[in-house]
């Protein structure tokens, strides 16, 4: 796989350890970064220096920070408007938010407290601000417009044309926040602040302690909509409720997932952009603002110390914030601060992400456009992270960006992670933020304790119209960019939504292939019609068929037990590699070791493929206790905890006469969902579960994850197929409830995107496409079917990653799947094509090249995954029907 290189990758590996080693320890001292950061309480800090003030960088601005300073203020002084004292978001461009009205209004008192101006000059540029806040046109007359114009502090759309577009409950958030900051510093202006406030109703945007913005609904009518994610919302809900408004619900950190990226757990909000239309962006903006200006305590906090932070779990987010950025650059050399920033051209603005919609490193705009060559250093992300981590990675953070401003425009936007050149882009919010965070240096956190105000106006249930449930006004597909223009378009027809050939009558074709090709004399199952060897993986298919039959009622509950106990008895003494864990390939009659011919031979351990078995013989140990114990004597046996180290998978080689070698094992997709099963047994997979290193790559305009790292053979080629995320989703789903974080999410959304490629490429080529890896009738006999693989998209390749010809295939498994998880038009276009490839008598066949030829070979694993398929269609996520809690 291609590497980038260039400014911010050119860091030697010996070089980043010594870095590695000689930095200090995390700043929240109670915070493990595998545990859940959102816990109730609060969370102290441990002091860098004796004599700090604060946590983090303490005292006076050096030299080349001053001068930095500089720069910000002179972006204030050149984009002020003489006729309202708006500063313009955008250098020389005469448009705002009440968000940028925010970081200018900061950027103001932050000058006068780092002695850039005078009280008196401050004063007089706050003031008539205030006037023209307290006399803005609202929106329908309930609330702040989203943007105005600068000069005439008029409504404007984000284009600058005259119209309303509805409110923003966040920048309003913003925007009270620095009201309150100016009526404690300017008690002169604290009555025009008050006027200002009450002006902009913002009692409107609260209800039932939640937040919500406003849309424009035609010409006159307009909708409330829930407004804020994880980060944000609270952010924003701590001003609400600085100013006496009950924005309590908004203010907990619910709901939330977790996410394992390079052994930190990161908290998410959990709603699900797919219907809500709201991406859940992790950034790092909102834990820096909330540690800058409140130092990360509650709103109404008068009494704790510097460094202890009543709001704990915001806290010690934040520090994950910090720690997953710092190792990102320790394992890839890149340096990383990641939010949201500005843009020189189209598409202006972008959403640079640690991680949001199931995508980590996602770098993505409002409307879900992919955009990773826009990738930064943002400033404002690296001085925030500097002031408040006082560590070797900020140092080196803080080396990278010092230089980067103009000393008369200001600091530029940042640094793009590609090639290390500048944002050509000047802003308020940049400037602004970068300004506070300085103050912050000098004097700590900047909101002063006062007891919270009581609401300075209030609204009746009777003229507010409840909005519906937070629903926005559009979905959007998870982070999927515009399609490009087709050269062949093709309209997909609705065909029956399923098969005449009904979900019984498909199974027991499918369970044909299990009652021909088990051994009576081990109860293991061929891997291929008719051939007797097997491996790990395709015996977990076998197990995952007989559940499955019992759950579909093809067969009874004692015969079920009955043939997984033959199964568990054969597993329990079969003979392992080098006394190390169970062989690759064993042969199905006499359960000895073979080679991949079915040659007798020892060649090594799949750690890929035992996940799977890991997964099935939890389920089936939850579906039959009398066996559970069974179960739990095989697992102990095959030593599996061996293939487990650091949180990574390694699978265990052998050449020839060599000692045996443990690899790591597993490419994304793979690599985590095998590692679920490992972790469905109590074990460390910590590194193996986080989708990482991993860069988006655009197929069909759809943007892919691939994972960074090379490899083939028995590491692993890097082939994005569709058949992990399918058994990902039947098999576990949502739901573990043996592991406090899940990886769904990016699974998930992987695969919507996977499918969604696939199916872009059928409208523009006509060609139908359902890929996965499979068998074939003839050499190579194995091959992975790929949507994108070592940077080829919809590749088709043997073990080694060699390209084979005339295999790509429409695959029976993947075709199925995707019309069951992903019912739509394409899918039930997929379903027709591959219903009637079986034999009555002997299974489904494997599928049907993409040039029309069918392919003869069953297979236990696409006859298994078809009855798994078939379970959850019936009962949901397996795993969950398994303990006796359905999931539909």
């Amino acid at each position: 796989m291609k590497q980038r290189f260039g400014v911010f990758l050119s860091v030697g590996l010996a070089l980043l350890s010594a870095n590695c080693a000689a930095s200090k320890a995390a700043n929240i001292a109670s915070s493990k970064m595998d545990s859940d950061p959102v816990v109730a309480g609060s969370v102290t800090s441990t002091p860098k220096e004796a004599g700090a003030a604060h946590p983090g960088r303490n005292g006076p601005l050096q030299p080349e920070e001053r001068r930095l300073a500089e720069a910000a203020w002179r972006y204030i002084v050149n984009n002020t408007q003489a006729e309202t004292g708006l500063v313009n978001a955008a250098d020389s461009y005469p448009s705002t938010t009440m968000w940028d009205t925010a970081s200018a209004i900061g950027a103001i008192v932050s000058a006068e407290g780092l002695g850039l101006i005078t009280r008196e000059e401050a004063s007089s540029r706050l003031a008539p601000i205030l006037d023209t806040l307290a006399r803005i046109p609202l929106f329908r007359g309930i609330c702040p417009n989203k943007a105005y114009n600068t000069i005439t502090a008029q409504p404007v759309t984000y284009s600058n044309q005259p119209g309303e577009i509805g409110c923003s409950a966040l920048d309003v958030g913003r925007a009270l926040f620095w009201m309150r900051v100016v009526q404690q510093r300017h008690p002169e202006l604290a009555g025009k602040a008050e006027a200002a406030v009450a002006h902009w109703k913002p009692g409107n945007l609260v209800r039932d302690g939640s937040l919500y913005g406003t849309a424009p609904k035609g010409e006159k009518e307009f909708e409330y909509l829930q407004e804020g994610r994880l980060g944000y919302e609270e952010y924003g809900a701590k001003a609400f409720r600085l100013w006496g408004f009950d924005a309590a619900k908004a203010a907990r950190a619910e709901p939330y997932g977790l996410i394992s990226l390079y052994g930190v757990r990161l908290p998410y909000d959990a709603r699900d952009p797919r219907s809500t239309g709201a991406h859940n962006y992790v950034v790092t903006e909102s834990y820096v603002l909330d540690g800058i200006e409140y130092g990360w305590d509650e709103h109404d906090d008068t009494s704790s110390g510097p460094f202890e932070h009543t709001s704990g779990w915001i806290a010690r987010a934040a520090e994950r914030i910090y720690e997953v950025q710092k190792r990102r650059f320790e394992r890839t050399g890149i340096l990383t601060a990641r939010t949201e920033h500005q843009l020189a051209g189209a598409p202006y603005f972008v959403y640079d992400t640690v991680y949001s919609d199931g995508m980590p490193w996602a770098t993505i705009t409002d409307t879900g456009e992919v955009h990773p060559e826009a990738s930064a250093v943002a400033l404002k992300g690296a001085i925030g992270l500097w002031v408040l981590w006082q560590t070797d990675y900020t140092d080196r953070l803080f080396a990278a960006v010092k230089d980067a401003y103009d000393p008369a425009k200001g600091i530029y936007e940042g640094l793009l992670e590609k090639d290390g050149s500048r944002i050509a882009a000047f802003t308020a919010n940049n400037n602004g933020i970068i300004l506070e965070s300085l103050l912050y240096k000098l004097e700590g956190k900047i909101l002063r304790p006062t007891a919270a105000s009581t609401p300075v106006s209030t609204i009746s249930s009777a003229t507010f119209r409840r909005p519906a449930a937070g629903a926005m006004p559009r979905v959007a597909a998870p982070v999927a960019a515009p399609s490009p223009v087709p050269s062949k378009q093709v309209e997909i027809a609705a065909e029956a939504p399923w098969p005449t050939l009904g979900d019984e009558a498909m199974g027991r074709v499918a369970w044909t292939y299990f009652v021909n090709n088990t051994q009576g004399t081990t109860g293991l199952v061929n891997a291929v019609d008719g051939y007797p060897s097997t491996t790990m993986w395709d015996a977990a298919s076998g197990i995952g068929a007989v559940v499955a039959a019992e759950g579909l009622g093809l067969i009874g509950r004692d015969e079920a037990e009955r043939r997984l106990r033959k199964a568990l008895d054969t597993f329990g003494s079969i003979k392992l590699f080098a006394g190390l864990c169970p062989n690759k390939v064993y042969d199905t009659r006499t359960a000895r070791p073979t080679n991949y011919s079915n040659q007798p031979a020892e060649i090594g351990c799949s750690a890929i493929d035992i996940g799977r078995m890991l997964i099935w013989l939890r389920i089936a140990g939850n579906r039959y206790p009398h066996l559970s114990e069974k179960i739990a004597e095989v697992v102990r046996y095959w030593k599996v905890s061996g293939l487990v180290r650091d949180g990574e998978l390694y699978g265990v080689h052998r050449s020839g006469r060599q000692a045996p070698q443990f690899l790591q094992e597993g490419r994304l997709g793979y690599e985590e969902y095998s590692a679920r099963g490992f972790a469905l047994w109590g074990m460390d997979i910590s590194r193996a579960a986080a989708p990482e290193p991993c860069e988006i790559v655009r197929v069909e305009g759809v943007p892919i994850m691939e994972d960074k790292r090379g490899g083939k053979g028995e590491e692993g080629i890097n082939a994005v197929v569709t058949e992990n995320h399918i058994l990902d989703l039947i098999e576990v789903g949502g739901s573990d409830p043996s592991q406090p974080w899940h990886v769904a999410q990016w699974s998930r959304t992987q695969g919507n995107n996977i499918v969604l490629a696939q199916r872009k490429r059928f409208e523009r080529t006509g060609i139908l496409t359902a890929r996965t890896e499979h068998q074939l009738d003839e050499a190579p006999n194995f091959v992975y079917d790929a949507v994108l693989s070592q940077g080829t998209a919809f590749a088709t390749q043997d073990v080694n990653g060699k390209p084979v010809g005339k295999a790509a295939a429409i695959a029976t498994k993947a075709a199925i799947g995707i019309a069951a998880l992903w019912p739509d038009a394409y899918g039930n276009r997929l379903l027709a094509e591959v219903r009637e490839l079986f034999d009555p008598k002997r299974g489904f066949f494997e599928g049907r090249l993409e040039a029309g030829e069918l392919i003869r070979a069953r297979t236990a694993n696409t006859n298994g995954i078809l009855l798994a398929i078939l379970l959850y269609r019936r009962a949901g996520s397996i795993l969950a029907w398994s303990l006796g809690t359905p999931q539909q």
